[in-house]
């Protein structure tokens, strides 16, 4: 009786690298939509009127302002550009990173603060929701 082995290891790397990618693209795309979710909350509306007396007598128009967030919590939405600007792109093999894009670019500002601003973050906290997720889905990739 004769046992013949045949080594397939290239094969089953691939395959594994090729789960393990799939996974971190699934967490890649959680992040984003957590982090969507976070910056989904509407900023509040208040209607204010101008006012001014004239001889014909009192006139005015009215004009809104729009009640944001406080620091330290996710900024509130107003026109939906900075949500749809949250995006994963693939760097390379095994790489991917969540960033935003140009037209909302002043999300990041938004995440961590300026000198005058101070930071409303939103993008630490949808990673360090969903990295418990990222972890059990390598885990099983690579299982």
């Amino acid at each position: 009786m004769s046992v013949q082995f045949q080594w397939r290891g290239q094969k089953v790397t691939a395959e594994v690298r090729e789960r393990i990618d799939r996974a971190l693209r699934q967490g890649a795309a959680q992040v984003v939509r957590y982090a969507q979710d976070l910056v989904s909350r509407p900023a509040r509306r208040v209607v204010k009127r101008r006012k001014r007396n004239t001889v014909a007598g009192k006139k005015g128009s009215t004009y809104s302002v729009y009640v944001g967030s406080s620091p330290g919590q996710p900024p509130r939405m107003r026109t939906g550009v900075g949500r749809s600007s949250i995006r994963w792109v693939k760097e390379k093999p095994l790489s991917y990173r969540v960033l935003v894009a140009a037209p909302g670019s002043y999300m990041t500002y938004l995440d961590r603060g300026t000198s005058r601003v101070q930071a409303r973050p939103w993008l630490r906290r949808a990673v360090e929701a969903v990295q418990p997720l990222i972890d059990q889905l390598v885990r099983k990739a690579g299982g």
